[in-house]
């Protein structure tokens, strides 16, 4: 009897080892955000200009895109000419203010609609526009 018993204790310790170990292969990878290549913020641009950028999210189940946001340290910080949300990889442009904000510099997030937690940020020296 006793042989068993240990010979049903170790098959019931093999099978939750194999299932804990098969638990990861349903898994999904997470959300990422990444600025789309060639459409990647500058480091600078003159006050008025105007960009394209544009986001793209891996791993979303929803296909949902992203929502754009400007901040700064004083308004106006410039705006963006399409509505929230926007399709990943999809190019948007970006107007910069017409004169410098008070810190110089304007901070461009794209946020996955799927999962908020997921964005990524540049930000953009604001210069004077040349005369």
């Amino acid at each position: 009897m006793k042989f068993h018993r240990l010979a049903l204790f170790l098959v019931t310790t093999a099978m939750t080892a194999l299932l804990a170990g098969c638990a990861g292969l349903g898994s999904k990878p997470p959300i990422g955000v990444a600025f789309t290549a060639g459409l990647t913020p500058p480091t600078s641009m003159d006050a008025s200009a105007n960009i394209n950028v544009a986001a793209t999210v891996t791993n979303d189940p929803g296909h949902a895109g992203v929502n754009w946001t400007v901040t700064c340290g004083s308004d106006p910080c410039g705006y963006f000419d399409t509505a929230n949300p926007v399709a990943s990889g999809s190019p948007v442009a970006y107007h910069a203010p017409d004169s410098v904000p008070s810190e110089n510099t304007v901070t461009l997030t794209a946020t996955s609609v799927t999962d908020s937690s997921k964005s990524v940020s540049a930000a953009i020296t604001i210069t004077s526009n040349p005369k």
